[in-house]
């Protein structure tokens, strides 16, 4: 079994430890790490081998990080300038468009990055300089390091059997001491270290190379195919591919504006997207639905306000969609003709993300209004709210499972967005994806048997297919 032992030693000599059993759970103590030493709370840290932009959180990084015994270890926050590897492109590629005055790229950049991630900072001020944005607007930044809070040493004696999980011993007391921006970070692996293989653990298939940014998948319902949103070129539209991989192609080569969040009907016959008429520098969103091949495109829901995230009911004869006509985000249906509009949600928090149950009597969703953004369920008509998860993360994008018995969900539990797995109910929480990288966008195949998403882990932003038993 291996022991790591964790030790921070500041420059007053304080020394803290806190003992873990794998490598998995490393990231669960540098957030105790980081109170205990006084550094800003409102940062998310982790550990970046010197010299690369990899992240060094799980088993994992020892193989895929080139990290050796003896390698350093930066300590520094990610809420930094350059963000993670997903946003910093998005941050990016909005900034190059803003300097060219492309306008209309710049702004689906910021309102992709800002949606996603409200609380990044916005050194550029592109919030206030991009005509026509009118998304999240980040409050006060953080007053960030812009070197490495600390520097780590991690030695790994040589794997000699696979290690059994167990619970991590509970951290003993220590006293705390200043100047925590020289603090010293060494990660010593006790026998049985080197790397550790977690039981049962799938690999995840990756489907795309080219690592454009990607988002809102969904499986055709004879599995053969996956639509999703793509940036290309600085054009945001849906795109089309093979399940096992292969071509993409745009579904609708002849808009010109921004058309992303595609859902397939039942029968796989046809299409429901978000559009975005844009009119000067301001976007008009609506709700069209197509063909599957793309012809026959039509208006189904105009715009009134910002329309999102439509998705067809199991028996296509309603589609489901968020939309803030009341001044809010709300949940709403409409028959399949556009007609008998109807209001499912009324709560002053944000409801987003809404997904129907496989038999068409409930719908997930994301809301604040328990406080952080937490996954709750509903009856179709909008009675009966019960919240599923709890605790002081963000929880969102949830996905039932065809048998409805569970609910797969993107969250930041584990300090950065994995894919997670729960019971219908609630219980049964439990890690699926485990790495370092940002995954999101879960969308199940219609057999059950495997997860598709988007993942940050090989530098990009592309899909992955894993299978779940």
């Amino acid at each position: 079994m291996a022991e790591i032992a964790i030790t921070v030693i500041d420059p007053a000599g304080n020394r803290f430890e806190q003992r873990v059993d794998n490598y998995a759970i490393v990231r669960n103590v540098i957030p105790t790490f980081v109170k205990q030493l006084g550094l800003p709370t409102q940062l998310t840290y982790q550990l970046i081998p010197v010299g690369t932009r990899s992240k060094l959180l799980t088993e994992k990084s020892l193989v895929a990080g080139g990290v050796r015994p003896g390698s350093e270890l930066n300590l520094i926050p990610i809420h930094d300038v350059v963000f993670n590897t997903l946003t910093k492109k998005l941050y990016d590629d909005s900034l190059a468009f803003a300097q060219q005055k492309q306008w209309e790229p710049a702004r689906a950049c910021l309102e992709l990055l800002f949606r996603a991630h409200p609380a990044q900072p916005d050194p550029a001020g592109l919030c206030q300089s991009v005509p026509g944005y009118s998304g999240t607007v980040p409050s006060t930044p953080v007053n960030v390091p812009t070197r490495p809070v600390g520097m780590a040493k991690l030695t790994v004696p040589p794997v000699e059997s696979e290690p059994e999980p167990r619970a991590p011993v509970p951290q003993p007391k220590a006293k705390t001491g200043g100047g925590c921006f020289g603090l010293i970070l060494v990660m010593l692996c006790l026998p049985l270290g080197g790397r550790v293989v977690l039981s049962g653990e799938a690999v995840p298939t990756r489907i795309t190379t080219e690592g454009s940014f990607k988002q809102n998948i969904q499986w055709s319902p004879d599995g053969k195919t996956l639509l999703f949103t793509r940036i290309h070129q600085g054009k945001m539209s849906l795109w089309q591919m093979p399940a096992d991989g292969g071509e993409m192609k745009r579904l609708l080569p002849e808009h010109k504006e921004p058309h992303f969040d595609g859902g397939y009907s039942k029968d796989g016959k046809r299409i429901v997207y978000v559009y975005d008429n844009l009119q000067g520098t301001d976007g008009k969103l609506r709700i069209n639905v197509c063909a599957a091949d793309g012809s026959d495109d039509k208006t189904l829901i105009p715009h009134k306000a910002f329309e999102e995230s439509p998705r067809w009911s199991p028996d296509g004869k309603l589609v489901l969609w968020v939309s803030t006509r009341d001044k809010n985000p709300d949940l709403y249906t409409v028959d399949a003709d556009g007609k008998n509009e109807k209001r499912l949600t009324s709560d002053l928090a944000y409801d987003l993300h809404p997904a129907w149950s496989p038999n068409g009597k409930q719908i997930a969703f994301a809301s604040g209004r328990s406080g952080r953004q937490k996954l709750h369920v509903m009856n179709a008509d909008g009675s009966g709210v019960k919240k599923l998860t709890d605790g002081e993360f963000l929880d969102a994008w949830p996905a039932w499972r065809p048998d409805g018995k569970q609910i797969a969900f993107a969250s930041n539990r584990s300090g950065n967005s994995d894919i997670w797995l729960m019971n219908a109910d609630g219980s049964g929480l439990a890690n699926l994806t485990n790495n370092e990288a940002q995954d999101t966008s879960p969308a199940w195949s219609p057999d059950g048997k495997k997860l598709a998403f988007v993942s940050t882990r090989d530098g990009g932003s592309d899909l992955y297919v894993i299978e779940v038993k």
